[in-house]
């Protein structure tokens, strides 16, 4: 059994997942999509304040109180910045993750972007390939 929490992109809600994660249960998966704070179903607590900080506190606590392990984190657009956030937090509670059309952070440290030393696909390949994905090729490139 694989462990999924799949985290919507801005201004949408957990209702996005509800075609896959059926799917992903019927093969004895446990699937906890999640709405961010803000944002869809929760809109009526959107504030002012809230940015990115709370939506990676969202899926930091998600997995935290849920005791979850192994997770494979998937991001769609704007949450590749958050699940890339989330995974800087708590590495050993991620197996994976996986963007779905999504922002893929340059720095692991820094979502939001800055300063770079190494060019941004040698940055993004070395990072995925320590969670585990690849930019296409064999894992055993560069």
């Amino acid at each position: 059994m694989t462990t999924f929490v799949l985290v919507p992109g801005a201004w949408l809600g957990s209702w996005v997942w509800r075609k896959i994660t059926p799917a992903l249960e019927k093969l004895e998966n446990s699937v906890y999509p999640v709405t961010l704070t803000g944002m869809g179903d929760r809109v009526h607590l959107a504030r002012r304040e809230y940015g990115i900080e709370t939506a990676v506190e969202d899926v930091v606590n998600l997995i935290s109180f849920e005791d979850l392990h192994d997770v494979i984190l998937v991001g769609h657009s704007f949450a590749g910045k958050v699940i890339s956030a989330v995974y800087d937090r708590i590495p050993e509670r991620i197996q994976r993750l996986f963007f779905v059309d999504a922002f893929i952070p340059g720095k692991i440290r820094t979502p939001q972007g800055g300063k770079e030393s190494e060019s941004q696909e040698d940055v993004n390949y070395q990072r995925l390939k320590h969670v585990g994905l690849q930019l296409g090729g064999s894992s055993d490139q560069k």
